[in-house]
């Protein structure tokens, strides 16, 4: 079963109690928020696969629905007749299901899970056999949901570690760039506080001398919007939009963004880049880049390296 998506693993066990029993069909579904969402029925009509797809469980809602709600087992000798199927047995009849009985799914906390279904196309309740098959058939699936969930939890949690890693990140990108403007914007004021001082004192500020300052300015603005492009970048998640890039570029954008705080923090950085081209996402290259050497610098820090 390793690797393989839940719902052929469904389809498996269904089928394989099928086999014990000719004539008998079986049905896997899994409680999600209250409703029943289809796990695994090879054999049953997808019509009626999607019909009670996403049925809300309750006191009389078929026999999985009542057994997902009770937390019992559920026996319907006859779907024509039985009061928990009469607002649902408008799906099964027509494909000449008669009977049905169910056996919650329930994890090793106790927690329901879903249900295990079998049917028949006559009125019948189950024999011995039957009945153990049925029980052990929801125990079998409750090992296959249980490690489902847990798979779904870990994934969960892995990409909430990512997201609160990226949010960190993030700060520190932030407060990298904060520092990076701290000098250009002291030069472009000192270079207007001069311009203003020359004008106060009266004194003729020439052609070449407003281009040199103008363009001086420029060169400063220029550099506060291509921090807020790295920036804009840090945020585009599109790990599809692969594009050939220069891995030399890709690090010399990131130490841009990291260089002030490790000089902050008396640590030289001594790197040789070469040209590299590669096929990637470069914005996600920076921020694993980033990540890197802020965890890097931080245990320089602890270590007193």
């Amino acid at each position: 079963a390793k690797g393989k998506p839940s719902c052929e693993i469904y389809d498996s066990i269904a089928l394989m109690y099928e086999s014990r029993h000719p004539g008998m069909r079986c049905s896997l579904l899994e409680l999600k928020d209250g409703r029943l969402i289809h796990g695994g029925a090879p054999s049953m009509p997808k019509e009626y696969c999607d019909d009670v797809n996403g049925l809300k469980n309750g006191p009389n809602i078929g026999s999985c629905g009542t057994s997902t709600y009770t937390g019992k087992r559920v026996l319907v000798e006859d779907i024509q007749t039985d009061s928990k199927w009469k607002d649902i047995k408008q799906y099964a009849l027509p494909h000449g299901m008669r009977c049905c009985w169910s056996e919650p799914i329930i994890d090793s906390s106790g927690k329901i899970l879903g249900a295990f279904g079998m049917y028949y196309d006559y009125p019948a309740l189950p024999n011995e056999e039957e009945s153990k098959d049925l029980l052990s058939g929801a125990r079998l699936s409750s090992i296959i949901m249980e490690r489902d969930q847990s798979q779904k939890r870990m994934q969960e949690d892995q990409k909430l570690i990512a997201e609160q890693s990226k949010l960190a990140s993030m700060g520190e990108m932030i407060g990298n760039i904060a520092h990076q403007w701290r000098q250009p914007l002291t030069a472009i004021s000192a270079i207007m506080a001069n311009m203003k001082l020359t004008i106060d004192l009266n004194e003729q500020l020439t052609n070449e001398d407003i281009n040199q300052r103008v363009e001086k300015v420029n060169n400063h603005c220029q550099y506060l919007s291509s921090t807020i492009d790295s920036l804009r970048s840090y945020f585009d998640n599109d790990s599809n939009n692969l594009h050939e890039f220069d891995l030399k570029n890709g690090l010399s954008d990131t130490i841009e963004l990291i260089k002030d705080s490790y000089i902050n923090n008396c640590i030289e950085l001594n790197l040789v880049l070469v040209n590299c081209l590669i096929i990637n996402n470069q914005n996600i290259f920076i921020q694993s880049m980033l990540n890197l050497f802020n965890n890097t610098k931080d245990a320089m820090i602890i270590n007193n390296i």
